[in-house]
């Protein structure tokens, strides 16, 4: 980012800002200028963390907190807004890759991605969404089920879920490829209705989809996956109640390396921590969470 003057920047936690110095253009979504912005959180808070040097024992917290236990030491690499890793999930043509909103990796042991949020609901998968393109709208591409010839664009397709199949330049997605080493086979078994992620528990898929991947690839030992939400916000009741019945589909090996934690829960932990620059983010974390939600303690 080149101007720091800028409404975006400004809306950011100053301890933030050296982590997005070589972002280019963006990256840094302009609808990041109001208070309410959840990219504004995340990079905020991951962001100025990633600049502590005492950012290891702050990841061991904040794992502990979210009882996820991935057996690292030593201070890990913390990347926001991660881009660009189209063929780990083979996402190429079509839209919306997989894009985490942190990467955390300790090297040589583990990788954890992490899925933030402040006031919007967990993206729901779009194909069984119609959708608007200027005066038109486009009938849904999939029944929402996960069965076969569930698509609706091609009902010759036997497939279970249309992204399995390549369509133009779209690639098949690795979604269900590597789902088995995730979840238990009876939450995988072809014929339910409506498929086990249709709703919200679609982005926590991808998510620790793209750890699983990237952990083969970069020979990570363990592979583990974060969601940090606002409590406050009116989208948590359901955003826990997706999480429930996610944690409850994931194999028990996984179960451990998978959880979640509050923002609010967060702000307590760098308070505690007592280094000033902690003090400081946890102050300004606190602020923000009232700015926009006024019954926030």
């Amino acid at each position: 980012m080149s101007d720091d003057d800028s409404p975006v920047v400004k809306n950011l936690f100053p301890g933030a800002l050296p982590h997005i110095a070589g972002w280019g253009r963006g990256r840094l979504e302009s609808r990041s200028k109001v208070p309410h912005s959840s990219q504004a959180l995340c990079v905020s808070v991951w962001g100025a963390i990633a600049q502590l040097p005492d950012r290891g024992q702050i990841m061991s917290s904040i794992l502990s907190q979210a009882h996820i236990d991935l057996k690292v030491s030593g201070s890990p690499e913390v990347a926001c807004e991660v881009r660009g890793e189209w063929d780990l999930l083979r996402e190429r043509g079509g839209s919306n890759p997989t894009c985490p909103d942190v990467v955390v990796k300790w090297a040589g042991e583990a990788v954890l991605t992490i899925e933030s949020k402040f006031t919007e609901h967990l993206g729901a998968c779009s194909q069984p969404v119609a959708k608007r393109r200027g005066d038109r709208v486009l009938p849904a591409s999939c029944n929402g089920n996960y069965a076969a010839h569930s698509d609706l664009r091609r009902p010759e397709v036997s497939a279970c879920c249309r992204l399995t199949v390549q369509e133009g330049a779209r690639q098949a997605r690795r979604y269900w490829a590597i789902a088995p080493q995730l979840f238990t086979p009876k939450s995988l078994e072809p014929g339910q209705s409506p498929c086990p992620f249709k709703g919200g528990a679609y982005q926590l898929m991808r998510n620790l989809s793209f750890a699983a991947a990237l952990g083969e690839r970069d020979s990570f030992a363990t592979r583990g996956f974060l969601l940090a939400y606002v409590k406050g916000s009116a989208s948590a009741e359901a955003t826990e109640k997706t999480f429930s019945a996610f944690e409850g589909m994931l194999l028990q090996d996984v179960r451990g390396r998978v959880g979640k934690i509050t923002y609010e829960q967060i702000a307590s932990l760098l308070h505690a921590h007592g280094a000033p620059q902690t003090f400081a983010l946890a102050t300004w974390l606190r602020a923000r969470l009232r700015a926009v939600l006024p019954d926030e303690a």
